[in-house]
């Protein structure tokens, strides 16, 4: 005969002819068999198994098989059984997570996993080596993929890009024309009230956030003028600087780009970032005010100190986290 399947908890009574025979192999999951009508009814003839071969019945019976929940059973019934498995992939609900598990002939296949919000994630320790699709952090429509190393979530591939938006020379993304400003950047991924939003516990110890951005200043008027990214719990001026960036007076472009690395809980040091073979009069240091990855934090993009009568346009961002 052809070789048939039980799946996922089904159950099937299958008449045996005389002679016959009933061969059974468990892809995945396990089977339970008993003989309900004939010479050696009532009895159980197989238990959570992984396979066997049940017969011949001299004068015919008929059994009762039963798949195990998330299972895939093979079988044959005939004078001679004999099995040709055809898998099939297998889903499962993990009661825990909410997750969902493929694996085909009981071999678990590797998925980009379901998807949550960042604080929506359950712990780490209940999905060891899975995967998530985390929704609100990343590039809006696509998110980012998170893996769990039974401790922490951690990007995949050990980097992602949290959020960037990039307007033109015509069309800036935000623009300032006086000092103690801050940049009112458009709404986008993971940006409310003019600050990007970074949600409590997305940084680590050990991990580092690079920020990059793009100014332009316009203006003759004599002055020099500078402007920042700051990361911090207070979400104003007074949280510390993540990039630093000064000019002079005139048309001038600026290029920030620079990373801090987190020691504590509590602090990161300020990586100044600078020339191959060269060095800074700027130093990095250990910066411990208004920084704590168990609480939602926010960078933003500020201007310290500019003349009257110029302006200084935010053309570009990217901020990465580099696990």
């Amino acid at each position: 005969m052809t070789t048939r399947t039980l799946r996922n908890g089904d159950s099937r009574d299958l008449p045996i002819e005389p002679g016959q025979s009933m061969a059974v192999v468990a892809v995945s999951g396990t089977y339970s068999a008993s003989v309900i009508a004939g010479l050696a009814a009532p009895s159980t003839i197989a238990t959570n198994a992984t396979g066997g071969t049940y017969g011949p019945y001299a004068t015919g019976a008929v059994i009762r098989l039963q798949s195990s929940a998330a299972s895939e059973i093979d079988f044959d019934v005939d004078v001679t059984p004999a099995i040709v498995s055809d898998t099939h992939v297998l889903a499962k609900t993990d009661a825990a997570t909410g997750g969902i598990e493929l694996s085909a002939g009981g071999i678990e296949i590797p998925s980009a996993g379901p998807a949550f919000t960042f604080a929506g994630i359950p712990a780490a320790s209940l999905m060891a080596g899975k995967t998530v699709r985390v929704t609100d952090v990343g590039k809006s429509g696509s998110g980012s993929l998170w893996i769990s190393d039974g401790t922490k979530w951690t990007p995949i591939n050990g980097a992602v890009l949290l959020c960037s938006n990039f307007g033109t020379l015509a069309a800036p993304l935000a623009t300032i024309s006086a000092s103690a400003s801050k940049f009112a950047i458009p709404a986008s991924e993971m940006v409310s009230g003019n600050s990007i939003v970074l949600p409590a516990n997305i940084l680590s110890i050990g991990q580092s956030v690079r920020v990059s951005a793009y100014y332009m200043h316009r203006g003759a008027n004599v002055g020099s003028w500078d402007v920042e990214a700051r990361i911090g719990t207070a979400n104003t001026s007074s949280d510390k600087a993540v990039t630093e960036g000064y000019g002079s007076a005139g048309s001038k472009a600026l290029h920030q780009l620079e990373e801090i690395s987190i020691v504590s809980a509590t602090s990161f040091i300020d990586n100044k970032v600078v020339g191959f073979n060269a060095e800074t009069t700027n130093v990095s240091a250990l910066q411990t005010t208004t920084f704590n990855i168990a609480s939602q934090m926010y960078i933003g993009f500020y201007c310290g100190n500019m003349i009257a009568g110029n302006f200084i346009d935010l053309i570009s961002y990217r901020v990465e986290l580099l696990a």
